[in-house]
């Protein structure tokens, strides 16, 4: 029997480093490839979170334990274009989902199959967005984070509903949530609280309330 040579300090580190290589060819074998001649896909910097406007900070307040409106309408009249990441948001707080079926957060009444949402909000963003000309590929990428994955911030996907729907006074958000499951919230502001009302008067009785106390005490 022959006894097996140790390795000298020279060659237990080549042996390391053909090991080393060895793992990272593997490694990069597992990765996708590439075509040169494939036409770039445009690609949504998700972790790259820009400053949040008044509607996408309150729906990220509302779910940061777990982990609402501002207008596509600039106040002089103007739309402005919107980051990818905001719209995404904002297209979470348009519907919930149940047993496979989708409902609208305004509407919850009818029935709507992962199709019908998909082709509804695609006309939405038009609307709703204006000034963002965005490709189809972006709107296919916003409708697989929003509606396809799992693994996804809450915030940027379309929560799942308890089947309920309560009435909230003094409650201006559209979904309440309890361990991550939403409730509709039914009310709604008066609109009488958006007019414009004058001033109260004591009309023909002021002049008679000036003579009768003259000084503002009384």
């Amino acid at each position: 029997m022959t006894d097996k040579k140790e390795k000298t300090p020279k060659q237990k580190s080549i042996s390391e480093r053909e090991r080393a290589e060895t793992v990272a060819r593997a490694i990069m074998a597992q990765q996708p490839q590439l075509s040169k001649t494939a036409p770039r896909k445009e690609k949504l910097a998700w972790d790259q979170t820009p400053t949040l406007p008044g509607q996408v900070g309150d729906w990220v307040d509302q779910l940061a334990q777990h982990v609402d409106q501002f207008p596509p309408v600039h106040p002089n009249g103007q739309h402005v274009p919107e980051q990818l990441e905001h719209i995404l948001m904002i297209m979470a707080q348009w519907y919930v989902r149940k047993d496979g079926k989708y409902y609208d957060v305004e509407e919850p009444g009818p029935v709507l199959s992962r199709d019908d949402v998909e082709r509804v909000i695609i006309q939405r963003l038009k609307e709703e967005f204006p000034a963002n000309a965005l490709s189809n590929d972006a709107v296919s990428q916003l409708l697989q984070v929003l509606i396809k994955d799992q693994f996804v911030d809450p915030r940027r996907s379309i929560p799942i509903w308890s089947g309920l729907r309560q009435s909230m006074p003094g409650n201006t958000r559209k979904l309440s949530f309890k361990r991550m499951v939403a409730t509709i919230n039914t009310w709604k502001a008066p609109e009488y609280r958006s007019l414009n009302i004058n001033k109260p008067s004591w009309g023909p009785f002021e002049k008679y309330m000036e003579v009768t106390f003259p000084r503002p005490k009384e």
